[in-house]
């Protein structure tokens, strides 16, 4: 504080000697335009002293404020950084629309269920169906699906919800007898719990981002191993078991003669539009293998559980419409 107090008082006096000397200079007089160049004066020798000469520069490499698709890459290069320029960072180029770019654009052939026979060649989104797997993010969907579809009513009794009495069986001292309290301790047989479970939930938070992105993986994992089948639709005109069967064998699994245990083991995952036919559906329900499902219904875990996944085409379009928000957001 003492050095800060002696610094000012010798500021105060080199201030009060220079207008002393400009005083002496000008013999005294002084006017409005004396006074002004006195004060330009007064302000050089300021900033020669380095004496009150707070100036706040403008940052030249400030982030500009202008929105960066209104300006080409040269200029927003130059408002950056100097390493842009030279190359040692890449920027975007805002001055043309971000499209991307696929290395692979994945195609399906498109069967009919009646016939069995390849109608059509289309092709799948790409966010859907050309995303890299992977192990860690299936396991959180899967784990979340199951701890989210359990009832968690499981129920037993505290110690005092048992039906015996309550009171102390023999007193402490006096009898020899050892010393319990009452029947429905927890050390007797048929007595309370002494953590007795309870009704609760098991679901818990998993983000949005996560479900989108095991779903998409899911979907890759299936058309990367040749189990994903396009078909046109699932109209039917009866709704006989038997006949819906023939028609799961021999398009989804024509070569089921001589692989039985795939179908009684792992069976296929039928998902149709919003409106799902109610003759397919009908007929669908007794057979153990097959599930049939509006597009609102796909899972993750049913994808993985059953061995073959068919999609109809209003199927895939309704699900980019559905998903048309978040493909623009994180995939463009």
């Amino acid at each position: 504080m003492l050095r800060k107090a002696l610094s000012s008082s010798s500021v105060h006096q080199q201030h009060n000697s220079l207008w002393l000397s400009l005083a002496i200079k000008n013999k005294g007089v002084f006017s409005s335009s004396t006074c002004y160049h006195t004060s330009a004066q007064n302000s050089e020798a300021l900033a020669k002293h380095h004496i009150n000469t707070h100036v706040i520069k403008p940052n030249k490499y400030k982030f500009p404020l202008i929105n960066p698709e209104q300006i080409n890459k040269l200029a927003l290069e130059k408002a950056l950084s100097k390493n842009v320029a030279s190359g040692t960072r890449v920027v975007m180029d805002a001055s043309k629309a971000a499209v991307p770019k696929f290395e692979i654009q994945p195609e399906a052939m498109v069967k009919n269920l009646k016939t069995g026979e390849f109608t059509e060649m289309i092709n799948l989104h790409p966010y859907f169906f050309n995303c890299t797997p992977r192990k860690d993010i299936l396991y959180l969907m899967v784990k979340w699906q199951l701890a989210k579809r359990r009832q968690g009513t499981h129920k037993t009794k505290y110690r005092l919800e048992t039906a015996y009495c309550k009171q102390k069986q023999t007193p402490q001292k006096g009898r020899g007898a050892a010393r319990h309290s009452d029947r429905g301790a927890p050390q007797y047989r048929g007595g309370g719990h002494a953590m007795a479970l309870r009704p609760r939930s098991y679901e818990y938070n998993l983000n949005k981002k996560i479900r989108r992105l095991a779903l998409r993986m899911a979907l890759t994992t299936k058309y990367q191993q040749g189990k994903l089948i396009i078909v046109d639709d699932f109209s039917i005109d009866t709704f006989k078991t038997k006949y819906v069967a023939g028609l799961i064998s021999n398009t989804v699994f024509p070569d089921s003669e001589t692989h039985e245990k795939e179908i009684k083991d792992r069976g296929v995952l039928l998902i149709d539009g919003e409106q799902v036919n109610a003759n397919f559906e009908r007929g669908v329900f007794n057979l153990h293998y097959a599930d049939y499902l509006s597009i609102d219904g796909l899972n993750v875990y049913d994808m993985l559980r059953r061995e073959k996944v068919v999609i109809s085409k209003s199927g895939l379009e309704t699900l980019t419409k559905k998903y048309a928000k978040y493909i623009k957001l994180e995939f463009y």
